[in-house]
């Protein structure tokens, strides 16, 4: 693909929504159409009478084309596109560990719940002590004191009972003991089962920057384009762009702001929603539009000059016309 620069003269070949626009109008119609690049974003400003072109397109939620308008210098369709600036954020695949296992809980509850089996464990060793069965109750207590192996015992059957293991104990004090513990294996199952299927249900990535307006204040954005740090800018807390428009193609723009995401230098990327929309069909696997921050909307339409108004008037129509269609 040749550099193709924002502004450009000379023949070019030219794809995408508007052209697609063009063509369908052209059809319904009846009409022929050649696309000029306009070297200036100053045409508006200029006479009418200077402009060669019959027709053009602008975005009229601008303050400057709502004057304009107003002065009857120009005459504007109705609109062929709502749109606004979204955002683009950084997405990475998740290391899956060979111990994902032991994700639903966290460190802190595992250990929790191994102190409450050996304290468990501790109090079947005491129940033995303290109210042992008829075995037990021909013995001294110093001789009932617990060996190291006693001990090992009652940890190993604790374990079991946990995982829903034997029957153990022969007291009633015992058995309530393995009833207060068949309660918090209750717990401790259902709670892990709940947990492990959201865990294995959760998306495999890790979305990183902002995730709503508030937290696009206090991100560092990219631009592609210092105009559109200088429209955009207001809704950040810092910011890096690719430079001015004029100095590189819009892919390069979009590159810079890609690998800006990846090395760090921005949270977010923030350019016009479409635009992104269609970059991200091909950058799929590493990066995610962020529905809930859409800021500064737009709207763009056709413009003529003014003593055009049977043609914008014959435009609006067709769009209306056009916007009802599935090709839209």
């Amino acid at each position: 693909m040749s550099r193709l620069l924002p502004f450009c003269a000379g023949s070019q070949t030219w794809q995408g929504f508007i052209p697609e626009i063009w063509d369908e109008l052209s059809k319904e119609m009846g009409f022929s159409y050649t696309i000029h690049p306009n070297p200036s974003m100053d045409f508006l400003t200029a006479n009418a009478s200077n402009w060669p072109y019959d027709a053009g397109i602008i975005d009229s939620s601008v303050p400057e084309v709502q004057s304009i308008r107003m002065a009857d210098t120009w005459e504007c369709t109705t609109a062929f596109l709502d749109s606004s600036a979204g955002a683009m954020v950084l997405k990475t695949t998740q290391v899956v560990g060979l111990f994902r296992l032991f994700d639903p809980f966290t460190g802190e509850l595992w250990g929790a719940i191994v102190g409450t089996i050996f304290a468990a464990a501790f109090l079947l060793v005491l129940l033995n002590m303290l109210a042992p069965s008829q075995e037990f109750a021909r013995l001294s207590l110093r001789q009932r004191l617990p060996s190291c192996e006693s001990s090992l015992m009652s940890v190993y059957h604790m374990f079991a009972a946990a995982l829903g293991g034997e029957d153990y104990e022969i007291t009633w004090e015992g058995r309530l003991l393995r009833i207060a513990i068949l309660f918090f294996v209750l717990i401790i199952a259902s709670s892990y089962t709940a947990n492990l299927a959201a865990f294995l249900n959760s998306s495999p990535f890790t979305v990183w920057g902002p995730r709503n307006i508030d937290e696009l204040r206090d991100s560092r954005a990219c631009f592609t384009t210092d105009q559109e740090e200088a429209r955009f800018g207001a809704f950040v807390k810092s910011s890096v762009s690719a430079g001015p428009m004029m100095a590189m193609s819009f892919l390069e723009g979009k590159e810079f702001c890609h690998q800006a995401l990846r090395n760090g230098q921005a949270d977010v990327w923030i350019h016009p929603y479409e635009s992104l929309k269609m970059y991200l069909m091909d950058n799929c696997g590493d990066l995610e539009l962020v529905e809930n921050i859409r800021i500064l909307p737009n709207t763009w339409g056709f413009i003529l000059k003014a003593e055009q108004r049977h043609l914008a008037a014959n435009l609006s129509a067709a769009l209306g016309h056009f916007k009802q269609q599935a090709a839209y």
